[in-house]
Parts: C-alpha cells; sequence; structure tokens
C-alpha cells in the first residue's frame, strides 16, 4: 500500500512537470485515431450504421494495436507470455476514450471555445 501511494505521488509530481508534453502525447494518440477513422472512411459507408462500425474499429485498434506492441516487448524479454495484456489494453482504450470525450462536445465537434469576456468580467488586481 505504501508503495502505491509513493507511486501516485511521484507520477502526480511527473506529469505536473511534463504536462504539455503529456498534452502533445495525448494528441498524437487522437491523431493517430483521427487517420484510422478516414482510412475506415473509404471503406465504409457515410450512413449512420457505417459511422458507428468506423467508431467501432478505430476506438478498438489502437489499444489493441498498443497492447500487442506491449506484449511482443514483454514476450522479446522475458521469452514468456505476459500475464495481464488485457489490464494494458483496458488502460489504453481508457485513455483513448477520455481524451477524446475530453477534446469533444455532445454533439461530436471539437471544442471551440466560445467564451467571450467584456470587459467588466475581468477581474481588476
Amino acid at each position: 500500500m505504501t508503495k502505491q501511494v509513493i507511486l501516485i505521488i511521484l507520477l502526480s509530481v511527473f506529469s505536473l512537470f511534463f504536462r504539455v508534453e503529456l498534452g502533445h502525447v495525448l494528441d498524437v494518440i487522437v491523431l493517430i485515431h483521427n487517420k484510422i477513422y478516414q482510412l475506415l472512411h473509404m471503406i465504409f459507408s457515410d450512413g449512420p450504421v457505417g459511422s458507428i462500425i468506423q467508431n467501432l474499429i478505430s476506438l478498438l485498434m489502437l489499444p489493441c494495436i498498443g497492447g500487442l506492441l506491449v506484449g511482443l516487448t514483454f514476450w522479446l524479454v522475458k521469452r514468456s507470455a505476459m500475464p495481464h495484456i488485457m489490464a494494458v489494453v483496458w488502460v489504453l482504450w481508457l485513455v483513448l476514450l477520455v481524451t477524446m470525450v475530453a477534446q469533444t462536445s455532445l454533439s461530436g465537434r471539437a471544442v471551440v471555445s466560445t467564451v467571450h469576456h467584456r470587459p467588466s468580467d475581468i477581474p481588476t488586481l
């Protein structure tokens, strides 16, 4: 338990120092997801069923490929199967899903800030 608390504190400090770089990594993950979606757009129709299939496949491909790469790396080093490979796939899927939800609104479009501050709304020091 103590190791887990120390680990989460260290990872929190790490993420605070490297939050800009982590933002770039998450942007690249979403970019790869969008490229997969565009490639699938050439295969499936533009209808509602085709769109659902494109979203489903593009949401599943990236975590599965990431889990495959982690599992292959583990196998090359240890010469045995990785015991918790599905946990890696679930974590990658969850990170991709949360990143996509954070960058899109309920309508499915990218979030664009539409808040305009009036001079009276800005607090003065």
